[in-house]
């Protein structure tokens, strides 16, 4: 009996530390991978964060000056409602867009050494939360600004993150093991996702989608995202959601099961490709 307790906490012991290391190797991996990107800029870590306020500031000028949507069912302040979909889109767009490729941007690490490749995907969507996390923080304080703190549910938005990181993740994972065979990839993603802001409520209102067609919306995993985000920040988001949460998570275990079969056909060869 003492020896399968002393070999069971070994084995907590070693898988502890397997843990620890890989968490370690993870966030050393996405600081290095947001200090490579703009490396040579003289605006460094600027540019990281101006692109997408920049985009931000565009859709809210011309949504909210040009065509006047000031008022929200939902009784934010139209700047907080926009930006609780817009911030979620904004890390999706950016992390898969520029994730596809992170096997040839990694690729010596492929070829030349043995490393856990499956890690390299998840390491963009690492850099890509901390900027994330930053644009909430200003989500915060632009809402303490308006009185609107204390609607936000702490719970819901751990949550609407998650859910966003898995799901991104896992659309990371099998794209960039494509597109290492098929580089036609990265061009019919910037397809979709033109066309997949346009999807989702991010720019428009949910409550002003007719009766009929709105469970068509509850089959879109990032439908459940956004919505998720809007509860978490206090901007509405209850429509749909437990019926989207449910297909959310089954759409998660099929790309799962997917992204697994991807990798177990492809892994061996991705080396010789690259």
């Amino acid at each position: 009996m003492e020896s399968l307790q002393g070999g069971g906490c070994r084995q907590l012991r070693e898988s502890g530390g397997y843990i620890r290391e890989t968490a370690s190797l993870l966030t050393d991996m996405a600081v290095r991978d947001l200090s490579s990107s703009y490396r040579d800029a003289a605006g460094g870590y600027v540019w990281l964060f101006a692109k997408p306020a920049v985009t931000v500031l565009v859709y809210y000028i011309v949504f909210q000056v040009f065509f006047g949507m000031s008022e929200t069912n939902s009784g934010a302040p139209y700047a907080l409602w926009f930006l609780s979909g817009m911030l979620p889109w904004i890390f999706f767009a950016e992390t898969l867009g520029g994730g596809t490729g992170c096997y040839q941007e990694y690729s010596c690490l492929v070829k030349k050494i043995r490393f856990p490749v499956r890690l390299i995907p998840i390491v963009k969507v690492f850099s890509g939360l901390c900027v994330h996390l930053f644009f909430l923080a200003f989500f915060s304080a632009v809402s303490v600004f308006c009185n609107h703190f204390m609607r936000i549910s702490l719970v819901f938005l751990i949550y609407a993150v998650l859910c966003l990181c898995v799901y991104t993740g896992l659309l990371v994972s099998v794209f960039s093991l494509i597109r290492a065979f098929f580089r036609d990839v990265s061009d019919l993603i910037g397809l979709l996702l033109q066309a997949g802001i346009w999807m989702v409520p991010i720019l428009w209102d949910f409550s002003r989608v007719p009766g009929p067609y709105r469970m068509v919306f509850a089959w879109n995993p990032l439908f459940h995202v956004i919505q998720g985000y809007r509860r978490g920040l206090g901007c509405g988001g209850e429509e749909l959601f437990r019926l989207s949460g449910i297909l959310f998570w089954l759409h998660c275990i099929l790309l799962a099961c997917c992204t697994e079969l991807a990798y177990r056909k492809l892994i061996h060869h991705l080396a010789d490709v690259l």
